[in-house]
């Protein structure tokens, strides 16, 4: 029987016999913030450069130029983190929280994949791909259409602060409600990412 806790403590864990066992809980780390920089990857012929670098993590829609902004497609997120041996103990296991994701996101930790996240809370188990040293973390986004389309409508053949003209536009084929007043939606990696430990206890 084994009984987990993300917080340092003591507990009284009532068994299905009835009796009640007392378990104290230490040493479990600090959670981890994952603060970048992040390398930033787009894809070609979105009016926007390939790449760029983070310092912080916040949704496209709040970046420049207008282009990225209404940035629609994948968008590849990369970052390292350092782990130590005492936060690798056998006991511990680490949960990563990508926080506020728009839309979709797959996780890779050191090359290994993980489960699609789209829905809250965007958590999984990452402790078998974590190693002692450095750590690449890949994250993987895929947003909506929504950005781009109301930036097509609004901005028909030129973004405001570009002097080429768009790479394409989307064509509409549908009946749709967006205009040019339509909000953005929030998209891309937006966070905060963390590394929560878990202690595990065989009773």
């Amino acid at each position: 029987l084994i009984f987990t806790s993300p917080k340092n403590g003591k507990y009284e864990v009532t068994l299905s016999d009835g009796s009640v066992k007392d378990v104290s809980i230490s040493s479990i780390p600090s959670a981890l913030v994952v603060k970048g920089p992040w390398n930033v990857y787009f894809e070609d012929e979105r009016d926007v450069d390939t790449s760029l670098v983070l310092e912080r993590l916040t949704s496209l829609t709040e970046l420049s130029p207008t282009a990225l902004q209404h940035y629609s497609g994948e968008v590849i997120y990369q970052t390292t983190i350092t782990m130590n041996s005492e936060q690798l103990h056998e006991d511990l296991r680490w949960f990563i929280d990508l926080g506020e994701v728009g839309v979709i996101a797959r996780l890779f930790v050191n090359g290994q994949s993980f489960a699609e996240l789209w829905s809250r809370p965007l958590t999984t188990d990452i402790t078998k791909a974590l190693r002692v040293g450095d750590n690449e973390i890949k994250v993987e986004v895929a947003t909506t259409w929504l950005n781009r389309l109301v930036g097509d409508l609004t901005f028909p053949e030129a973004f405001p602060d570009s002097i080429k003209p768009k790479a394409f536009n989307t064509q509409i084929t549908f009946e749709t409600r967006l205009t040019e007043t339509t909000e953005l939606q929030r998209s891309g990696l937006i966070g905060p990412v963390l590394l929560k430990p878990i202690k595990r206890v065989k009773l």
